[in-house]
């Protein structure tokens, strides 16, 4: 895929998309670009589910900065020390509503004029993804289910509302797209506590679990056309 939509997919083409560690990367303007190519390729009545970086991730870069100055922070911690010259400045803008971005680049085809550290408020991931067609169904904060926020979306058709009975389909996808991921992180934990890895050592693992993903492709979108959803894609219930 290439950094910069659109894609090859067709008009309404997809049922349910799936961006994990994507969005979190992406600057103001690749975040609104890649939205609206979301909203094109994504049927209505169809679902998004995207991962971001929300407030969380200010207290994040605060403790990597406490690290340093301590002497006891690994060199993830000294890179994400650096994320924002003014962290007071950028909890402000984020607060207010407007994304945060840090350039940092990671190699090959992401560029740091639009891959880095990106924190999006649930104001501004509303007014970008409602003006690329859809309705926030729900949000799920950083932490409760892994190190990003996950917001669940609903495709609304051109120029109308989706009705209610997709509506409730959405809400159900939600769900069981939840309880599949709290099945997956139970699964990895599990592993790591028999090869003898400690919760803190597995948290931090998923942290950085996104690079892993992104290696897949070249930005790491899971787009799922409607002939190739299949039996997965049922059973979290989006057909």
């Amino acid at each position: 895929i290439s950094p910069e939509p659109p894609t090859i997919l067709g008009d309404a083409s997809v049922d349910a998309l799936v961006a994990f560690s994507v969005f979190s990367h992406l600057s103001g303007p690749a975040h609104e670009a890649w939205a609206r190519e979301i909203g094109r390729v994504v049927a209505p009545g169809g679902f998004a589910a995207v991962t971001v970086l929300d407030q969380a991730f200010f207290g994040q870069i605060a403790g990597a900065q406490a690290a340093v100055k301590t002497g006891k922070a690994d060199s993830f911690a000294e890179s994400l020390a650096k994320t924002f010259g003014d962290l007071v400045a950028a909890q402000a803008g984020y607060n207010a509503g407007e994304i945060q971005y840090a350039a940092s680049g990671g190699g090959e085809v992401r560029t740091g004029d639009y891959y880095g550290w990106a924190a999006a408020p649930s104001k501004y991931v509303e007014r970008v993804w409602g003006a690329a067609g859809f309705r926030l169904v729900e949000w799920v904060p950083s932490g409760v289910l892994f190190p990003q926020a996950l917001v669940f979306m609903v495709r609304q058709p051109n120029g109308g509302e989706v009705g209610a009975n997709a509506a409730v389909r959405a809400k159900a996808a939600k769900r069981n797209l939840v309880n599949r991921i709290k099945q997956i992180i139970s699964k990895r934990s599990r592993v790591a506590r028999r090869s003898g890895v400690d919760d803190a050592s597995a948290r931090t693992q998923d942290s950085r679990h996104g690079a892993k993903v992104r290696a897949r492709s070249e930005v790491g979108f899971g787009l799922v056309a409607q002939e190739e959803v299949g039996a997965e894609a049922t059973g979290l219930g989006w057909r």
